[in-house]
């Protein structure tokens, strides 16, 4: 009888070992699948976070490209305006050459014809030139605008509403839309 409870208690012994062994092992198989689903949780967050930096940094690379595109439309802004404003500079500098051809032209009606046709070409050339950057003769409207025409004799007793234009008395000129110099006139009111 002692060899079966010898057998009995080994064979419980054993079971016991197999037992405990085998709880060890699965308390050490559940311990990495605990960890394994904390570390997807972590890399999880980690992954989000990481996707809100990116986004925001991408949001921030917009703007500043946005910046830059309206800074460099400003800056070509401007300087065509300084380009312009050089120009009207330059312009106005030589309204007293295009006066003298005027005057010259008016003065030159007893002289021969080659000398008048020459001085039309001349004229002409100068004109062309000057409207190529923008020079141009304010066109005298039958009606007077203030913005672009400077009345400096009135006639008429007033009964009309609107001022009228009646003579030129000095040409004027826009440079890019802009009023160099204004025409004056005479009015009828």
């Amino acid at each position: 009888m002692t060899n079966k409870t010898t057998d009995t208690n080994s064979s419980s012994s054993e079971d016991l070992l197999k037992d405990q062994v085998a709880s060890e092992g699965a308390a050490q198989k559940a311990a990495p699948v605990a960890d394994s689903k904390t570390k997807p949780a972590k890399k999880a967050k980690k992954v989000d976070k990481t996707k809100a930096e990116l986004a925001e940094m991408k949001e921030i690379a917009q703007r500043v490209q946005a910046d830059f595109e309206n800074y460099k439309k400003r800056v070509a802004k401007e300087r065509l305006e300084i380009q312009q404003r050089s120009t009207e500079s330059l312009m106005n500098d030589l309204l007293a050459v295009v006066d003298a051809f005027e005057q010259a032209l008016s003065a030159l009606t007893d002289q021969p014809q080659p000398i008048v046709e020459g001085i039309n070409k001349i004229k002409l050339q100068l004109s062309d030139a000057l409207a190529k950057h923008g020079f141009e003769e304010i066109v005298a409207e039958e009606v007077f605008n203030p913005d672009k025409h400077e009345a400096v004799l009135t006639e008429g007793d007033g009964t009309l509403d609107v001022p009228v234009i009646v003579e030129v008395l000095r040409k004027g000129y826009t440079v890019h839309g802009r009023v160099l110099r204004p025409a004056m006139v005479k009015v009828k009111s």
